[in-house]
């Protein structure tokens, strides 16, 4: 239903104030609480006929219409709650009339005349909140010149049925259709002033902007792109927390590297900080560039709602609170804007981990955590904890709620005082009653409430006594071993090995969050569990091995307490140095088990290791690792930890660990545990690697390809000597080229077809390469000619 369009007539100008009665009117209410100063002005030319504007000024009666406007003679909004117009002329006022203008109404105006005219009127420049209904409703844009229509109409998703203005110099509307192609979406983009029919399924609010962009400042160098994309997140978690509760708040931000913050941050806080991804305080937000995304600007604007809210700043309110309101605020916001799940299912997704975090840690209650530094001292636990009691207090009461304990700080009122008239309940007992909700949903695993200090044991399932009696026994024979030989102490953690997955998938969810995937062997975390299937165990009993190494370690050398970290290095030292322990201390549990290292098991780990040709100092980086083969460095290590302990004794391997806390470097730790300078040992290690497992001298290089001469890449090849073993693997390159290290002698070369990503004839797996010898230097130009047939075009 629209009024009847006209064609304009001959273009004049005409220039028209609008009467001092407008200017004078009183500020509309909105979600904004600061008042917006005085009106500016917006021009827009109005053409014989019908109009479609938007009313971006204060409230006023339409009657001033007709008097800024000589040649207007109709003017018509729409009632979107009756889905019918509202109109009136200058001498006429229907049953149904046109009584008031308000911020953000839509309107359709109807010229006599034959000329153009331009009708300059005020502008607020302010965000507006307008209600929408299903069905039809006109209404004016407020925000600025040429946003895009997808980005502006974006936050209605499935419930926009489409959107439309009139064009009166056209005399033709332009559409937007959700889905429809650019030649079907004729509007394209807004511009400030204009209005336009948005047809919904359903109610929405819809928050728009002023025209001047939102309060983001950049510091360094943040490209254009990076600045569009921040300023987005700022702007959408204004307009969604407006149009979910109504609520807004003045804010600026800062946007930079640390170094370019750290004036400003010195102006807000007192101080300069050594590490920062995003903080709030006194109405500003700060973001380093590299760490701010789409999850900041929520949490950190919410903290300014908050403020905003409350008129006694000065109240305490206890930390989990402000953070657990502001956490459960940003994943709401996730859910909101996301294509995959619904706000509830994201609700319940993050609380989910968040109660597995408490499962894991074991942490105080919420009445112990009183004081800022409480909170602190528990970092991201602390966040998590606030979120399940917030989403325990919204279940209990409304979202509503947490709006109406910050409005209820003001005055006299204490905490405790806002939080009972807001969430219905006393601190009291909300504390006796939120903690029997944690011990229900969040038991502690069971090495927090036993009376040992060694891990705890759970077997889950219908295991036979005789399998439960030796897998004790292997755990018995294991603490033993790192509480005798090697001298390191033990370590508190859980345990759990199952019949069958399915025995482990409730403890499995419980502790980590997420449902058992198809085949599911073990998952672990040092010093917190390990969760692993019988099948699992027998198959690879190092797994126990590995995880009690790893939880000792964790024990002796906690993260808080470590020297500086060196660049390249893990914390705790260089990766060749930790692997060397690790696989030590599983060689002697593996003995421990019964299970003795064979003179093939021996031989093969050298042969392992002589595919390294870099020193072991080269070896301390993870990337160098990886580089190397990270079972070819593995095995190498290894080599360094039976020197190490032979040297010092097993025990000295965990005293290492010891050592770390006490020492300024990992190097000083190592001279105390081994005593040996770490540079004394490296040369000792060269000397002893010459002898048992020196790097092969010589390289096979070639080149594998199909029979047309296109290049296979990603393909697997390896020597062997006929041995039963390879001598060395490697992996085709972009350009169909590999790399052997080799020693002198006759070797077979071979290919696994299911690499090489390339149209083969066979259902074979492995094909021959021919035979290469190697006698006292390089062999190089091989070419290695997949089957008859194959094909790698294209791939």
């Amino acid at each position: 239903m629209e009024p009847t369009v006209r064609n304009p007539g001959q273009f004049a100008v005409a220039l028209l104030a609008v009467l001092a009665v407008l200017a004078a009117a009183p500020t509309p209410a909105s979600a904004e609480s600061e008042d917006a100063g005085e009106p500016e002005t917006v021009t827009t030319t109005l053409h014989p006929g019908w109009n479609m504007v938007g009313w971006l000024g204060p409230d006023a009666p339409a009657t001033a219409l007709f008097e800024a406007i000589p040649a207007l003679r109709r003017v018509s909004a729409w009632d979107p709650v009756n889905q019918r117009y509202l109109s009136r002329t200058r001498t006429s006022i229907p049953r149904h009339a046109l009584k008031q203008l308000t911020p953000g109404m839509g309107l359709w105006l109807r010229l006599g005349g034959d000329a153009p005219v331009e009708w300059r009127r005020p502008a607020l420049n302010r965000s507006v909140l307008l209600p929408l209904h299903r069905g039809l409703n006109l209404v004016g844009w407020t925000g600025r010149d040429g946003t895009r229509v997808d980005d502006a109409l974006t936050r209605f998703r499935g419930s926009l049925v489409r959107a439309y203005r009139w064009d009166g110099e056209a005399q033709a509307h332009k559409y937007y259709r959700p889905g429809a192609s650019p030649a079907r979406n004729t509007l394209s983009a807004l511009t400030h002033g204009e209005a336009l029919w948005v047809e919904l399924t359903g109610a929405a609010r819809w928050w728009q902007p002023g025209h001047t962009p939102v309060p983001v400042e950049f510091f360094g160098e943040i490209t254009g792109e990076q600045q569009a994309e921040i300023r987005q997140w700022a702007e959408g978690s204004m307009a969604f927390f407006a149009e979910r509760w109504g609520v807004e708040a003045p804010f600026s931000s800062y946007v930079g590297d640390l170094e370019s913050l750290g004036p400003r941050f010195l102006e807000v806080w007192g101080f300069q900080p050594e590490t920062l991804c995003a903080a709030y305080a006194s109405g500003v937000i700060f973001a380093r560039i590299g760490c701010v995304g789409p999850g900041t600007y929520p949490h950190e604007y919410f903290h300014a709602l908050q403020d905003s809210l409350r008129e006694n700043r000065r109240v305490f309110i206890p930390r989990w609170l402000i953070e657990g309101t502001a956490s459960w605020a940003g994943v709401v916001h996730s859910g909101a804007f996301s294509d995959e799940v619904t706000v509830e299912e994201e609700v319940d997704r993050h609380l989910t981990e968040s109660i597995s975090a408490l499962v894991r840690h074991d942490p105080p209650t919420l009445r112990a955590v009183v004081e800022a530094a409480d909170f602190d001292a528990l970092g991201e636990l602390g966040y998590r904890m606030g979120f399940v009691a917030t989403d325990w207090l919204v279940n209990r009461s409304s979202e509503e709620a947490i709006l109406e304990f910050f409005q209820t700080l003001g005055g006299d009122h204490t905490w405790e005082e806002a939080f009972e008239l807001a969430f219905g309940l006393s601190t009291e007992a909300f504390h006796e009653a939120f903690e029997a909700y944690t011990s229900e949903i969040a038991p502690p695993l069971p090495h927090f409430t036993d009376d040992s200090n060694d891990p705890a044991l759970v077997l889950m399932g219908e295991i036979p006594p005789e399998t439960q009696a030796a897998i004790r026994t292997s755990f018995a024979t294991m603490l033993e071993l790192y509480e005798a030989r090697l001298a390191a102490g033990t370590a508190d953690y859980t345990v759990y090995i199952g019949a069958n997955a399915e025995s482990l998938a409730d403890v499995y969810r419980l502790t980590t969050g997420n449902d058992l995937v198809p085949g599911f062997c073990r998952a672990s975390a040092p010093g917190v569990y390990l969760i692993a299937t019988i099948d699992c165990i027998e198959h690879s009993p190092r797994i126990l091995l590995v995880q009690h190494s790893e939880s000792v370690r964790e024990h002796l050398a906690p993260l808080g307490a470590l020297p500086p970290l060196e660049t390249g290095h893990d914390r705790k030292g260089p990766h060749w140095l930790l692997l060397a322990i690790e696989a030590h201390a599983i060689y002697l549990g593996e003995s421990a088990f019964g299970f003795p290292r064979l003179a093939e098991g021996r031989a093969a780990q050298v042969s392992l290791a002589r595919r390294v040709a870099e020193p072991l100092s080269a070896l301390a980086g993870w990337d160098a690792v990886l580089a190397a083969g990270f079972w070819e460095a593995r095995t190498l290590s290894s080599l360094a930890g039976e020197l190490l302990a032979e040297r010092a004794g097993d025990a000295a391997l965990f005293d290492y660990f010891r050592q770390l806390p006490s020492t300024m470097s990992w190097r000083e730790a190592f001279e105390a545990a081994f005593g040996i300078s770490v540079e004394r040992f490296y040369g000792e290690f060269e000397s002893y690697r010459a002898e048992v497992a020196p790097p092969w001298p010589h390289r096979i290089r070639g080149v594998v390809l199909d029979p047309s001469g296109n290049y296979s890449t990603g393909a697997w090849v390896a020597a062997n000597r006929g041995e039963g073993r390879w001598t060395d693997t490697a992996i085709t390159g972009q350009d169909g080229t590999f790399e052997l290290r080799v020693g002198d002698g006759r070797y077979y070369l071979n290919v696994d077809l299911t690499t090489v990503g390339c149209v083969v004839p066979t259902d074979d797996r492995l094909h021959s390469g021919g035979i290469v010898e190697v006698d006292g230097g390089d062999v190089t130009d091989v070419e290695i000619h997949l089957p008859e047939g194959s094909s790698c075009a294209g791939s």
